[in-house]
């Protein structure tokens, strides 16, 4: 890649051109350097501006964002009015590209030149694209060779991580643009109309928006793992974008106010998704609240095969019968602990808090004699430890889906549900629609006494479901096992087994509470 630099007094007169102010939104105009004359037979590429650069920097005035604060690279800059469009909207550093030295030169001398850097950089060269956020491109493909050439530049961009944004008002070759940029990130590329409704007289053209599949996740190591288990099976151009979420900071080790009330792990990345900052979110299924405490239009638009659904005592004793006199267990979970205290009354519980690490050094530290913990979690980040011992299910049942790590995405976004889909196991799925319908029964009927979700615990098998609700104390326990009817949605399964746990064990679990 080389350079190009232009002096001071060079930029002040660039000879063979004419200044043109271009109007792109009210308030914002931008000047540039055009030739007074096209190139031998006609040819007015670099030259003049073109109707896409126009429709380009008005896209990017209305959706400032997208560049504000970002390193931005333009490719084929001709006249430089979407680079210049892009200084002006604060981005952090610009970088215009182009094949031809005079078309750079009067990039760098229109009166805003000096806020940006110019570069030659031909597309087909073996150079890699130089570093950016922000790819912008107007025009460039109107060959089928361009084209190709485009979306292959494109692609990299993506996998590299950053936004191409890109414009067309020729209809030449875009269809095949967005065919092989399609093809090349393995997402449907699409194009829409943009029109400057300012100003009738600019001419309509087509704009399309690439960005790496961005992915959400909170920030510790098991979540990080699940996520990269997701990209790895997506096999798509993606970015993994951490977020805290609210459950990794609130509360302490010990704040059973905040246990009973209950603890946000999805909101963060809801909003993330919301605001469409993120394409999709991922989850262990069973921190995602049910229905009616959880945001509206979100959907789970895929799950990963279910991993082992057990519970672990981590510690020196090999079962909850072990467990000495008034022995401390650490959990943070309502369920675990309702059922722990349901074998085990005399046991003292410690709700601790933090992620999984943070939990097994605390163990390690002595801070309580073992702990309960799932064992899916442990397998996924290579826990080796010797004293990890599954808690039967008849001695504790699992939180609904627990074991199954779902992705999210919003419920109106059907190009992400369609590429999640590709990766949803419709037998883990079965066990979510029946295991999230009965929590969400127990929860709605519960909700106006317990301020939290209620220790309610789902395991379906096959076509059985069991259903375990518990009070906190672990006093009171009913238990109900059904097998899928004839003709019957693993949903109906749910809410039926749901409603009869409500029937048997309600008004023991409110009576006290």
């Amino acid at each position: 890649m080389r350079f190009l630099l232009v002096s001071t007094a060079a930029a002040l007169s660039v000879p063979g051109t004419h200044k043109r102010q271009i109007r792109i939104a009210p308030g914002l105009e931008v000047t540039v350097l055009e030739a007074d004359e096209g190139k031998p037979g006609g040819v007015h590429t670099g030259t003049v501006t073109w109707s896409g650069g126009r429709a380009l920097a008005g896209y990017l005035s209305e959706n400032a964002h997208l560049v504000r604060g970002k390193r931005v690279a333009e490719i084929g800059c001709g006249c430089g009015l979407v680079s210049l469009t892009c200084c002006a909207l604060g981005a952090d550093a610009v970088l215009a590209t182009d094949v031809e030295d005079d078309a750079l030169a009067r990039v760098a001398g229109a009166p805003d030149g000096a806020k940006l850097s110019t570069s030659i950089f031909d597309i087909f060269s073996e150079s890699p694209l130089p570093p950016c956020d922000v790819l912008v491109a107007s025009d460039v493909g109107y060959t089928e060779k361009l084209a190709l050439g485009f979306a292959r530049r494109a692609a990299e961009a993506v996998a590299a991580g950053a936004t191409v944004v890109t414009s067309d008002s020729t209809k030449l070759r875009w269809t095949e643009f967005l065919a092989d940029a399609s093809r090349l990130t393995g997402r449907d590329v699409r194009a829409f109309s943009w029109r400057d409704k300012s100003n009738p007289y600019v001419r309509p053209a087509s704009v399309a928006v690439l960005r790496p599949f961005r992915i959400g996740s909170r920030p510790s190591k098991l979540a990080i793992v699940q996520a990269e288990r997701v990209r790895s099976a997506l096999n798509v151009s993606s970015a993994l974008m951490p977020i805290d979420a609210a459950g990794d900071i609130q509360g302490s080790k010990e704040d059973a106010p905040l246990a009973r009330k209950g603890v946000d792990f999805t909101g963060s990345l809801d909003d993330a998704l919301l605001d469409g900052t993120i394409d999709a979110a991922v989850h262990s299924c069973k921190d995602i609240p049910p229905q009616n405490r959880w945001r509206a239009g979100l959907t789970i638009a895929a799950c990963l095969p279910r991993a082992d659904v057990q519970d672990v005592l981590v510690g020196p004793y090999a079962s909850l019968q072990d467990l000495p006199a008034g022995a401390r267990v650490g959990s943070a979970s309502m369920r675990r602990q309702a059922q722990l205290l349901a074998r085990r009354p005399d046991a003292q519980v410690v709700n601790i808090r933090g992620n999984v690490l943070e939990r097994l050094a605390a163990l390690d530290a002595g801070e309580v004699d073992a702990l309960i913990l799932a064992k899916a979690g442990l397998d996924r980040l290579a826990e080796a430890r010797a004293d990890v011992h599954p808690i039967p299910l008849d001695d504790m049942l699992p939180g609904a889906a627990q074991g199954i790590i779902a992705v999210v995405c919003r419920a109106d976004d059907a190009a992400t549900a369609a590429i999640l889909d590709n990766i949803d196991d419709r037998a883990a799925r079965r066990c979510v629609a029946a295991e999230r319908a009965l929590l969400d029964v127990v929860d709605e009927s519960l909700r106006r006494k317990w301020p939290g979700r209620p220790p309610v615990a789902a395991y379906c098998c096959g076509s059985v479901l069991r259903g375990k609700l518990a009070t906190p104390d672990g006093s009171a326990v009913v238990e109900v096992s059904e097998a899928l009817h004839d003709g019957e949605s693993f949903e109906d399964l749910g809410r039926r087994v749901g409603h009869a746990l409500v029937e048997q064990g309600g008004s023991a679990f409110l009576s006290g509470y």
